[in-house]
């Protein structure tokens, strides 16, 4: 595992971890829940309180139209007996109350306290018709500051769900105060119904319990109790973050809790007009019926209070000001329907921290491209978030903040880590590489480090190798002081450096008096041959410079040999712990210099290989020189002499060329009328006396024109 993978699994785990634990800090929740509100106002944008659930409104209107017949809120109860008797016209499968009636008003009599007209009247219309559900209310309060007071008896009788229902895995949350309609309304009621409800930090209701516990009996909650009545089933079975009772599987949260899918909109009728249609009814004018019974017929109906001052609204998520009755009502909608909504398990969410983190931190050290690696994450997070999304919308709370604050960090924390790694590497690479590169080759090494860094382990490379020597320097160094060697040496290499980084070769080392580059990396270029080649012929042209400047200061002149071969070799960081190489190895960088050698026995200048001749890629003129066989090869090369313009006559070309061919043909006497024909060089001589040498001794039946050498 190299180090990019283990810096890319630390920072990912790290960031995976830290992002986990606020998590469960409860920090990032709510933020959570704030997107979770986005979503669904978006979701829920065209989604209704189902039909079979109908709400009716103590609203603002309705206060001012009784205000003249009722007075004031609270109103007597008599009032909410006509509206059970209305509605007694539709036979309503339950009618809940989100109105109190905990106490009681009294009459006093010769014979004694009884229950006020209006009180009775609500109680006979609760008895008279077995649809009515009315409010209860738990709470948990300090026992040193409340004693706690047991239900009455046939209360919770009638009422438990333990009662009536076999509770398989419930979780106990007692509470110790209660609120609870007076004796003969709770006598006469077919049911009763909690109404604690309890916000999350932020104020908003999402969440409720479908079902209280005082002492050992558990209450429905008044959105639950007329589901829970329907259920043909009397089991209910709490299984891990699931109700299930009869046919139904609702599901819950690990507290409990009911996540309420709310609608976008809430039908609702007006009190004050239910009751001017039940006058109306009453007298007979039929015409002047504002709403018909039969908008009720066999429906779940709900009654509470939307006016302002009877301070019942709640922050929902879709509706900053929603009558309390209206979460009521949308659980039993939820739950008839089997519209819910409901939590993924946690480890969804820890894995998408995990993966996102994962997928950004690799995604970041392994892309070059800064927008790319910006790219990745948000488009990473964008998926992600769009499948949560799309979740939603399928009835699944998906998380998203902590994901995209892991993606966040991850990418926060890698692109620091590459800031401080790279330029770290760039300065190692700029170190290194200042001796060997061009300064513009160089910017485009630290910019690009990515090949270069390769050389840490080695890599397989075709370049073109070059080797210059100076002829005979060892001799002159012997005759002049060591400063004067020094000064003419570095002369000489200032100047011939300047061509190699021109032509962006790279230099591996200074050998004595000797030079050694290479092209073709650490930029990787088709053309390296091309560049190798110009280098040469410039670096020979240049040596006419430095020869005037040694001649002003009474130095001898210079002469050099520079060979050339192409071919595959290793390219790598080489040396010890303590100090690295950035050089070349392998047959072909002996080859190179084997040819520098050769330019000494055929007097030229420059000499190059067949496999760099093959390379080129621009018609530079080159002339055969022989075929050779090098001292340690078997194989026989070509060898080429690049030439000046002066030199690359198209007639000179020609001869050269038939030369070669005669003297393949072992036509010698041919051989040296061509050569005849030759400018006088060294090249010229010596094939003279070989084709002489041949014309006395010919060669045996083997022989292949190829020519043997026996030293380097």
């Amino acid at each position: 595992m190299n180090r990019t993978w283990v810096r890319g699994l630390l920072v990912a785990f790290s960031v995976a971890l830290s992002v986990s634990l606020i998590n469960l800090s409860g920090i990032l929740d709510h933020f959570e829940w704030q997107t979770y509100d986005w979503r669904m106002q978006i979701l829920r944008e065209d989604s209704q309180l189902p039909q079979d659930i109908s709400v009716i409104l103590v609203d603002d209107a309705s206060l001012k139209a009784l205000d003249h017949i009722a007075g004031r809120w609270p109103w007597p109860r008599s009032i909410h007996a006509d509206l059970i008797e209305f509605l007694s016209y539709a036979n309503p499968k339950a009618v809940l109350f989100d109105i109190d009636f905990w106490e009681k008003q009294l009459v006093l009599g010769t014979q004694g306290s009884f229950l006020s007209p209006h009180d009775q009247r609500l109680v006979e219309a609760t008895t008279e018709y077995p649809f009515v559900y009315h409010a209860i209310s738990f709470a948990s309060e300090n026992h040193e500051l409340h004693k706690v007071v047991p239900l009455p008896q046939d209360f919770s009788e009638r009422f438990a769900m333990e009662s009536k229902y076999q509770l398989i895995n419930f979780q106990d949350r007692p509470n110790n105060t209660f609120q609870i309609p007076y004796t003969d309304l709770y006598r006469a009621a077919i049911g009763m119904g909690t109404v604690n409800m309890f916000p999350d930090e932020d104020g908003v209701y999402r969440r409720t319990r479908l079902w209280h516990q005082f002492q050992r009996n558990r209450f429905p909650s008044l959105g639950f109790a007329p589901i829970l009545a329907r259920a043909p089933h009397r089991q209910i079975e709490r299984k891990n973050t699931t109700l299930s009772i009869a046919e139904t599987e609702i599901p819950l949260d690990e507290d409990d809790r009911y996540i309420i899918n709310y609608y976008h909109d809430y039908p609702g009728y007006s009190y004050s007009g239910i009751l001017s249609s039940l006058q109306a009814i009453r007298s007979g004018d039929f015409e002047k019926i504002i709403i018909s019974p039969e908008e009720f017929l066999d429906k779940i109906v709900y009654v509470g209070v939307s006016a302002a001052g009877l301070n019942d609204l709640k922050n929902s998520p879709m509706n900053p000001n929603l009558p309390g009755v209206y979460i009521h009502a949308t659980i039993a909608g939820n739950i008839l329907a089997k519209d819910f909504i409901s939590m993924l398990p946690q480890w969804i969410n820890y894995f998408a921290i995990s993966f996102l983190a994962g997928i950004t931190v690799f995604g970041v050290l392994y892309v070059p491209r800064i927008y790319a690696q910006v790219g990745i994450p948000v488009a990473s997070f964008g998926v992600y978030f769009c499948v949560a999304f799309l979740g939603q919308k399928l009835g699944y709370i998906i998380p998203v903040v902590a994901p995209g604050a892991s993606t966040f960090f991850a990418l926060t924390a890698t692109l620091a880590l590459l800031l401080l790694t790279e330029g770290r590497e760039k300065r190692k690479i700029k170190r290194m590489m200042s001796q060997y590169l061009s300064p513009a080759v160089l910017d485009t090494v630290v910019n690009n480090p990515a090949e270069f860094l390769r050389a840490e382990v080695g890599a397989n490379e075709k370049l073109t190798i070059l080797f210059s020597d100076i002829r005979g320097f060892t001799s002159m160094s012997e005759v002049l002081p060591a400063e004067r060697v020094v000064e003419i040496l570095n002369y000489y290499f200032s100047e011939m450096t300047e061509i190699i980084f021109r032509n962006e070769g790279t230099i591996d080392k200074f050998i004595g008096d000797a030079i050694m580059s290479f092209w073709g990396a650490p930029i990787r270029t088709t053309d390296h041959a091309d560049r190798a080649v110009l280098a040469a012929t410039q670096m020979l042209a240049r040596l006419n410079n430095v020869n005037a400047w040694l001649s002003e200061r009474q130095y001898p002149n210079l002469e050099i040999g520079i060979g050339l071969n192409t071919g595959n070799v290793v390219l790598g960081n080489i040396g010890s712990e303590h100090k690295l190489e950035y050089t070349i190895i392998g047959d072909n960088v002996n080859l190179a210099s084997r040819m520098e050698g050769l330019t000494k026995q055929y007097g030229c200048g420059l000499l190059i290989s067949e496999s760099t001749y093959n390379a080129l890629t621009q018609p530079i003129p080159c002339r055969l020189i022989d075929l050779v066989r090098v001292k340690g090869k078997k194989q026989p090369i070509r060898i080429y002499q690049p030439l000046q313009t002066e030199q690359a006559q198209p007639e000179i070309l020609k001869r050269n060329e038939e030369f070669f061919n005669c003297y393949l043909a072992r036509r010698w006497k041919e051989a040296l009328e061509v050569l005849a024909e030759l400018p006088e060089d060294t090249f010229r001589r010596q094939m003279s006396e070989r084709c002489r040498y041949f014309q006395k001794t010919p060669p045996d039946a083997t022989w292949d024109g190829v020519y043997t050498l026996t030293s380097k």
